[in-house]
């Protein structure tokens, strides 16, 4: 039995939103047992995210398969 991936995208600007998207829909494509159950996290959340989006950074890292930080230089010394 396959289990969806959870990834954790950390940055959702203009790359992170794209990427977790595309993660996200590839998963609602493939079945519900595969492909990624994905949820975004930033300090500053764009209101047109598509993916589901957690309050603190420790709610993204929990239960992640994988994380992925698609920030700035600047954003990710913050």
């Amino acid at each position: 039995m396959n289990k969806a991936v959870r990834v954790g995208v950390i940055g959702s600007g203009k790359a992170g939103s794209l990427i977790g998207e595309g993660l996200s829909t590839a998963g609602a494509n493939a079945g519900a047992n595969a492909g990624a159950n994905v949820v975004g996290y930033d300090l500053a959340v764009p209101p047109s995210l598509s993916v589901p989006v957690v309050a603190t950074l420790s709610d993204v890292l929990a239960g992640a398969d994988l994380i992925t930080s698609i920030t700035s230089s600047s954003a990710s010394k913050k």
